[in-house]
């Protein structure tokens, strides 16, 4: 597919974040060319500490770009014709500053290093520094800009921000930052959930979203619109409340996001989103379709290729039904068109959300590991779940069972090269489950596949970050023994 089959002036973005694992150039480059022939034509960047900045050089990665390499990058998208959105978080999602003791006193609330104080005046100066060498380094390109502002739960909390109307303290900060791009003639934009926040009515919703300025562009993230899990975000349904507002929305789907396996990303899900969000962001001719795909969830964005031309296909150029895209695009893609084996292969259980990889690679963002049993993440979910009823080592194995039997059909293929990022992701993710399954029923795991893991996610990036993946995968199942250098050594460096 070729750009060629844009059919109005709108962009078909899709998400690079770079915010959880350190992807090697070379893998870069491949996902913007694979991109780039799907037809999407623009790329919003969510860099946070993989560049070398100068606003803040204490919390910059151990790996990070140099901005000569980052600007060889932006040339490479920028000759593929994939405009460059810049994202910088402004409230919270911060903890790769916040965790270092330096920017500890801007911390909304000190225990929770995600979310910005905005009442402070050393903050505001800090972030607008920040923003001109986000500039400077994207360069004239840029036409919009990504303020973040979503999940800022701590947000107008702390002594100082809670004796302020919070929309007010919120407009105050957003409006200084967004004035700068402005001047520029950049259109700001913002994720929408900070404008469609509360349990309001209708008529309620639409006087909280007309106060907000109509310069923003919203971006409207729903990762279950259009899949069996619909309406599980608060904001679901309520787009309409920004567009019949007069606000530019770009429509957010998802190929990698919560309930994802370490490993492999959940092709029923994220096909239903995805393809349901393109029907919809053409159906009411929106700004923009935006693909995220978010790396904390660790599953190499390569095995998510089928599921962006999915996207770009039911945007672009959709056939008679999804069903017939989507098979055309696996046979072309992995040499099958059996959708059920790959919705079966990369099946995960939200029963086992306690003990995924979400735990340890939250904990490295803030440079405090977690280490700890299955059972310890059944009493850390309970804590926020009191009725969570943990699943049975039996009914582990059960869940499985039809992961076990789309693996058997794909090691038939296992001769073609195209399938054998699956079947590695698919062994290791039933390994996890056994391994699960093991320590609930009073077994002590006698070995991780730390190896195989680092191999997996040695697909797209660098050899630290590959082992830093795999010892937070299995981190949360190692108890106290569990031993891994290479996360302690990163910790170390300042993540």
């Amino acid at each position: 597919m070729s750009n060629m089959f844009l059919f109005f002036a709108s962009l078909l973005v899709l998400h690079m974040d770079m915010n959880s694992i350190r992807m090697r150039r070379d893998a870069i480059v491949d996902h913007l060319r694979e991109a780039s022939s799907m037809g999407y034509n623009a790329v919003l960047w969510e860099v946070e500490d993989k560049i070398k900045w100068e606003t803040c050089p204490e919390c910059v990665h151990p790996e990070a770009f140099s901005k000569r390499e980052f600007r060889e990058i932006l040339a490479e998208a920028e000759s593929l014709g994939l405009e460059p959105i810049p994202l910088m978080q402004t409230f919270a999602h911060a903890e790769y500053i916040l965790s270092h003791e330096k920017y500890r006193p801007w911390r909304e609330v000190d225990a929770n290093p995600t979310c910005y104080c905005v009442s402070k005046l050393e903050v505001r100066e800090f972030q607008k520094r920040f923003l001109f060498e986000y500039l400077d380094l994207f360069g004239p390109s840029v036409k919009n800009f990504h303020l973040g502002a979503d999940e800022a739960h701590a947000f107008g909390t702390c002594p100082a921000c809670v004796k302020r109307d919070k929309f007010e303290l919120f407009m105050e900060h957003l409006d200084g930052l967004a004035s700068v791009l402005r001047e520029r003639g950049i259109r700001p934009g913002i994720w929408c959930d900070m404008m469609l926040t509360g349990k309001l009515s209708d008529a309620q919703i639409d006087a909280q979203v007309n106060k907000f300025p109509k310069y923003l562009t919203a971006w409207y993230w729903d990762y279950y619109y259009g899949s069996e899990e619909k309406n599980l975000s608060y904001w679901a349904g309520r787009i309409d409340h920004l567009t019949e507002n007069g606000f530019s929305v770009i429509f957010a789907p998802a190929t990698a996001s919560w309930g994802d396996s370490p490993f492999l990303p959940m092709y029923g899900k994220h096909s239903d989103n995805v393809a349901a969000a393109a029907e919809l962001t053409r159906r009411k001719n929106l700004h923009g379709l935006c693909v995220t795909s978010w790396s904390v969830h660790l599953s190499p964005k390569r095995l998510q290729y089928p599921l962006w031309e999915l996207a770009a296909q039911r945007y672009l150029a959709p056939g008679d039904s999804v069903e017939k895209d989507f098979s055309a695009i696996l046979v072309r893609r992995l040499g099958t068109d059996d959708i059920q084996m790959m919705k079966d292969i990369t099946s995960w259980f939200p029963s086992l959300i306690p003990f995924d990889s979400r735990f340890g690679t939250c904990a490295a963002k803030w440079a405090r590991p977690i280490a700890g049993t299955a059972k310890d993440g059944i009493e850390r979910y309970r804590r926020e779940e009191p009725d969570y009823v943990p699943p049975l080592p039996c009914e582990i194995e059960a869940n499985f069972a039809s992961v076990r039997k789309a693996l058997s059909k794909m090691e038939t293929k296992s001769s073609d090269l195209r399938m054998a990022p699956f079947i590695s992701g698919a062994r290791l993710a039933i390994r996890h489950a056994e391994t699960i399954a093991d320590e609930l029923g009073g077994k002590v795991p006698v070995r991780f596949p730390e190896e195989e893991s680092r191999r997996f996610f040695g697909i797209e990036q660098s050899a630290s970050s590959a082992a830093l993946s795999s010892s937070l995968v299995w981190m949360p199942l190692a108890g106290e023994g569990g031993k891994f250098a290479e996360t302690a050594s990163v910790n170390q460096k300042g993540r």
